[in-house]
């Protein structure tokens, strides 16, 4: 946050975290942010990570993901399955980019991503979702969605639509060289951001720490990380009456 107003201090309006950093190792999808009192995850040579991060002037935000093998070089590249996962990952990300103009549509990018991975014996992770997004959101409210690989249910539910001239969209491209389908972790939720609900909260640490959290994220995602005493934090975050709220 303090970087981001070194380099902007004459733009006017908040400046801040848009999306908290999170660095996601081989099978670890996304969204793994650990805490300083978690226990250290090594990374070595050869793993796939995943970095992801976001910022916002004025609400406005810009979210970026970057996905690299370590140790790999133009000398000593990655190989095999793994090459296939990041190329077709990299091609995917492309075409959208491209793909993502007023009047096309939702369902083209979902067609390209498939017909790309199936080059590189690879599937998109099913039911991962892009969105538009719009001020003081990473995720939009609005019908507007673009999913990598529809499961049954969102093949019902997703809605064909057209882009549009001055919209905006966080494209996530995810692939796998396995069977596309996703299972929770064992790694306990630190990412949290705020639901459209609004209560009374009888906790006077419940209230402290909403407080704080609408002051200094407003809708944007946050880590518990972000916190000074994140145990404190976190023992807070288990209060039933906050997980309508988060």
């Amino acid at each position: 946050s303090s970087g981001i107003n070194a380099e902007w201090p004459l733009r006017p309006g908040k400046k801040g975290i848009a999306f908290p950093t999170c660095i996601c190792v081989n099978e670890i999808v996304c969204h793994f942010s650990p805490l300083r009192s978690d226990p250290i995850v090594t990374i070595k040579e050869g793993d796939l990570v995943k970095i992801e991060l976001g910022v916002h002037i004025d609400g406005y935000a810009g979210v970026v993901a970057h996905s690299l093998v370590v140790g790999a070089t133009a000398e000593n590249p990655a190989t095999g399955g793994l090459a296939d996962a990041v190329l077709a990952a990299h091609h995917c990300s492309e075409a959208a980019l491209r793909l993502i103009k007023a009047g096309n549509t939702n369902k083209q990018i979902t067609e390209t991503i498939q017909k790309i991975t199936e080059a590189y014996n690879s599937s998109p992770l099913e039911g991962m979702l892009s969105y538009e997004i719009k001020r003081y959101q990473t995720e939009g409210a609005t019908d507007k969605q673009i999913v990598l690989n529809p499961s049954e249910a969102q093949k019902k539910e997703i809605k064909n639509m057209e882009f549009a001239v001055h919209e905006v969209y966080a494209m996530d491209v995810f692939v796998t060289t396995g069977s596309g389908k996703m299972k929770e972790s064992n790694v306990s939720t630190t990412v949290h951001k705020r639901s459209d609900e609004m209560y009374s909260l009888k906790m006077k640490a419940s209230r402290a720490f909403f407080s704080d959290v609408c002051n200094r994220f407003t809708m944007m995602p946050f880590t518990l990380r972000a916190f000074e005493d994140e145990k404190k934090e976190k023992s807070t975050d288990c209060d039933s009456a906050l997980i309508p709220l988060l």
